[in-house]
């Protein structure tokens, strides 16, 4: 039965045809509220770790290689957990893992103030990669095991803004006040282990378990989307290189901390504003023209900055540059991925999406593995504008590909494509690993990219 039209002249809704729906998302939404909240619990503590770490790297005067090198290691673990933290929860479930996986990356940061060297810190921060990695798999699991086909974009959706939300957050708390040096790592903990809380107060009754994965080598993946491979190694380097090495570049710059804090917030919350319009200016044309503009993007943000780095006159002018800069480099760096992801996804058989979100995880690890110390190596070279010069190489290199790739082969029909999606920040999102199978009892799995799975019952979960 359809309503009447209100008083504002809207369009009739047909309550019949809506009700189900928002039924279905309010249960939903219930059902993820606190997986939605211990996540960002989690990214509040882990983005105010990744940054405050790097500042005491630059405070400390560890050379910028070393720095590049301990940030290319905590992508190192990430890449292995990946894949290997799978079978931790596969052995002990959802909450279990997490909890354990949480736990360690508490305890891990309160080491790191005792033990102010490149040795251990570079262990800690490989140990940390590992933890987040399985954390990510655990998360986007739960997620794709509550959504169906029908609501899956918009939770993840939502499930990105409160990691962009949160991330942006973390880097507010580093003007909290510590002459000490160890009680931003001490926040950092206690912001980790409070994460537990509201996930470790479920209580599941049916957990899925696995099929095996059809296979898409990572050359398959090539031949079938190049620009989306590419795309996933440029976000690599240029986001790996972003998280380790900004922070330690402004700390050198002389930003401080709070310069510091805002530059970094600034440049992530211009990655979540612009997540949406690209996304949807993507679903309009050919994907690949969007990822050529927001490649060229960076590397015109990129050569910008380093040449008022370098320019002795615009010397005074520069902390206001950035952050003015910041929103615009963060627009173009963090949609590269979902970009090039959703390329991807509109090229591959239905039958092979997780095998090719596996493939675009390979290559974004492999680039964040590499950034950082590539980028380290330019500083080197010419300075902390090095890493504006990398950012503007890595987006040029890429798009010069993409341009080429374009006149190469015809973009996908419009009919035939799968709407946008956003993607994580730090790394995106471990999806794809392992395909969603009906419940069993026992076991756990890897989530798969929204849309990606066949629509099947949700379990219950109790709060």
């Amino acid at each position: 039965m359809a309503v009447p039209c209100n008083a504002a002249g809207r369009d009739c809704i047909d309550k019949a045809h809506r009700s189900p729906f928002l039924k279905g998302m309010r249960k939903t939404l219930i059902a993820i509220a606190a997986l939605l909240l211990g996540s960002a619990i989690l990214n509040l503590g882990s983005g105010l770790l990744g940054t405050a770490l790097a500042l005491r790297m630059a405070v400390a005067e560890f050379p910028v290689i070393v720095a590049g090198a301990i940030t290319s290691g905590y992508y190192v673990g990430y890449w292995l957990g990946v894949f290997w933290a799978y079978r931790l929860l596969a052995g002990v479930g959802y909450i279990r893992a997490y909890a354990a996986l949480a736990s360690i990356f508490s305890a891990t940061t309160l080491m790191l103030p005792f033990f102010v060297a490149p040795e251990p810190w570079g262990a800690v921060r490989f140990v940390h990669g590992f933890c987040i990695a399985g954390l990510a798999v655990c998360s986007e699991s739960w997620l794709n095991e509550r959504t169906v086909n029908e609501n899956r974009g918009r939770i993840f959706s939502l499930y990105m803004i409160v990691i962009y939300i949160a991330q942006g957050g973390g880097q507010l708390l580093l003007l909290v006040p510590d002459s000490s040096g160890f009680g931003l790592f001490a926040i950092s903990a206690a912001l980790l282990s409070l994460a537990l809380v509201p996930v470790a107060g479920t209580r599941r009754t049916v957990a899925p378990t696995p099929n095996p994965p059809s296979r898409l080598g990572l050359r398959d993946l090539w031949n079938v989307s190049p620009v989306g491979v590419a795309g996933a190694l440029s976000s690599g380097l240029i986001l790996g290189a972003f998280y380790g090495l900004m922070p330690y570049f402004a700390e050198e710059a002389g930003l401080g901390t709070a310069g510091t804090s805002r530059l970094m917030a600034a440049a992530i919350i211009g990655g979540l504003l612009f997540q949406w319009p690209l996304g949807r200016l993507s679903d309009r044309t050919d994907r690949r023209y969007v990822l050529l503009g927001v490649l060229l993007v960076t590397f015109l943000i990129g050569m910008v900055a380093a040449a008022a780095l370098l320019v002795p006159g615009l010397a005074g002018h520069v902390p206001t540059m950035l952050l003015v800069l910041a929103p615009v480099l963060g627009a173009a760096i963090f949609t590269i991925y979902p970009l090039g992801a959703a390329h991807t996804n509109d090229s591959v058989d239905s039958a092979h999406v997780v095998s090719a979100s596996a493939g675009l995880i390979l290559a974004y690890g492999t680039g964040a593995i590499a950034g950082p110390a590539a980028a380290a190596v330019m500083m080197m070279a010419i300075g902390p504008a090095g890493l504006f010069v990398f950012f503007a190489m890595a987006g040029l290199l890429v798009a010069a590909f993409t341009l080429w790739r374009i006149g190469q082969r015809a973009a996908p029909p419009l009919e035939d494509r799968e709407p946008f999606h956003a993607a994580a920040r730090t790394a995106p999102p471990t999806a794809g690993i392992v395909p969603l199978a009906e419940p069993t009892t026992d076991n756990v799995t890897p989530p798969t990219e929204p849309g990606g799975a066949a629509p099947r019952e949700a379990t219950d979960w109790q709060i």
